[in-house]
């Protein structure tokens, strides 16, 4: 069957509106929750906390808690573990394998976590990285299940298969 050249033409731009309409649906939603984060680091004096969380295929999973005052981060603490079921139980435990806390005086001096960013340099990465990329080689995604703040940012090449999320989880957001 031969398609025509207007055919053509007017199907292949009906993809790309398509395309371009997926992200821009996620740059849309970005936009309504970084209004929505506006008034809330407003409301706080700009002095919170929040979780990055991570899990791997490996059943590894991470917890990275940054702590925010007056626009700065004064703490960061990580946590690392896993689920193991012990041989006289069948119920998991959580194995911690790592942990630790730092303060104002000794940021970044432990490697493994997300880096010292406050939710204003998570919504900038967002809107100019993690949902900027190609659809058509990856799925993009963004939620805002924090109230209307920002939960997921990020996105997933297509056909990959293990630990291929690039962006964020973001959880318990508090003053």
């Amino acid at each position: 069957m031969k398609i025509s050249q207007p055919i053509l033409i007017a199907l292949l731009i009906a993809i790309a509106f398509t395309l371009s309409c997926k992200q821009n649906g996620a740059l849309n939603s970005l936009d309504t929750s970084f209004n929505s984060w506006k008034s809330y680091k407003a409301s706080v004096n700009n002095s919170y906390a929040y979780n990055y969380t991570k899990s791997l295929s490996t059943g590894i999973s991470t917890i990275t808690t940054i702590t925010v005052q007056n626009g700065k981060v004064t703490q960061r603490d990580f946590l690392e573990y896993k689920y193991a079921v012990p041989p006289t139980s069948n119920i998991a435990l959580k194995d911690t394998l790592t942990a630790w806390h730092e303060t104002a005086a000794d940021l970044s001096t432990h490697t493994g976590a997300l880096p010292l960013y406050t939710l204003d340099d998570i919504y900038d990465l967002a809107k100019n990285t993690w949902l900027k990329v190609s659809t058509a080689n990856n799925n993009v995604y963004f939620e805002a299940k924090n109230n209307g703040l920002i939960s997921t940012a990020g996105y997933v090449t297509k056909n990959c298969e293990d630990d291929c999320f690039i962006g964020v989880n973001i959880s318990n957001i508090k003053p």
